[in-house]
């Protein structure tokens, strides 16, 4: 595996061939791009899914142009070429993927019929494809037990995820959880650096905040600030594993209001602080700017 940090990156990580294991996967990465970086023409043997996360990016093939926000997916099939060009919007943040298509498919063939197709997509509401993407690229950087099961079960999950986007919209089957709670835990999980107040959250979502407190600890077992501390510790625990970000600035990215606050919430879920959480799971040979 070759796991190093490109040139020009304001923070983050390019892994080609992360695991021998898993030869479909060829390349991973994760990136915070300064305004004036620029991708000229290029191609790939592979197919690629580009998930602008922050900020925003112009994309280009031959005969369109993609303006790319946060939350939206990018394809490109084998061959085609593209190119990108920054926006003048500050720092932007990317995660993407390559890998072999028919190995995907080999493992679920009902699949195959959605990934005969050429050329670029542009998907302009991408949010569920946020979830697996960040899994994948986590894995990428941890070295633990059943790592190649791992990475192979999350890009099946990414891949999944993704040709549903592709598919005419059918009425989706959730599990028998008040649809309020479902929106309050989909804008704590998408959403979680936001100073969130659960009179905030209900208004959001048409509850009074003691019903919706009620009706989500219920459901999921712990009331919404304890699972909005998890949202974002989760997110700090990714960020921490995968960039080489200052740990205070993680605090402030994630919603956190002070460096103190998180240092006590990191420590009291996960068991250790933050700066043993980013030793303990840094991948072998990993550098940083």
């Amino acid at each position: 595996m070759q796991h190093y940090h490109p040139e020009g990156l304001v923070a983050g990580f390019h892994a080609e061939s992360p695991d021998p294991e898993v030869p479909e996967l060829c390349a991973v990465g994760e990136q915070w791009t300064p305004a004036h970086r620029r991708m000229g023409w290029h191609t790939h043997d592979q197919w690629e899914f580009y998930l602008q996360i922050d900020g925003q990016t112009l994309r280009r093939d031959a005969s369109a142009s993609y303006e790319m926000h946060p939350k939206q997916l990018f394809i490109a099939s084998p061959g085609v070429r593209h190119r990108v060009v920054n926006r003048q919007t500050g720092h932007q943040r990317n995660a993407f993927v390559r890998f072999r298509m028919e190995a995907v498919v080999a493992r679920h063939p009902a699949i195959a019929p959605a990934w005969r197709r050429t050329g670029c997509i542009h998907l302009c509401d991408a949010e569920s494809v946020e979830a697996p993407m960040r899994m994948l690229v986590r894995e990428v950087t941890l070295s633990g037990a059943y790592r190649a099961d791992a990475l192979r079960a999350i890009l099946d999950l990414l891949v999944l995820t993704v040709t549903r986007l592709l598919l005419p919209q059918a009425p989706s089957a959730r599990a028998p959880m008040a649809q309020e709670v479902w929106k309050a835990k989909d804008l704590l999980d998408h959403h979680c650096e936001r100073a969130w107040s659960l009179a905030d959250l209900g208004r959001a979502v048409g509850l009074s905040p003691n019903h919706l407190g009620h009706l989500f600890t219920r459901h999921l077992g712990m009331s919404p600030h304890r699972y909005l501390m998890h949202q974002r510790v989760e997110q700090a625990k990714h960020l921490l594993a995968s960039s080489d970000a200052a740990i205070t600035g993680i605090a402030l990215r994630t919603g956190f209001a002070s460096s103190q606050h998180f240092a006590k919430t990191f420590r009291a879920i996960v068991g250790m602080p933050a700066k043993m959480y980013r030793e303990r799971t840094r991948a072998p040979g990993r550098t940083s700017a």
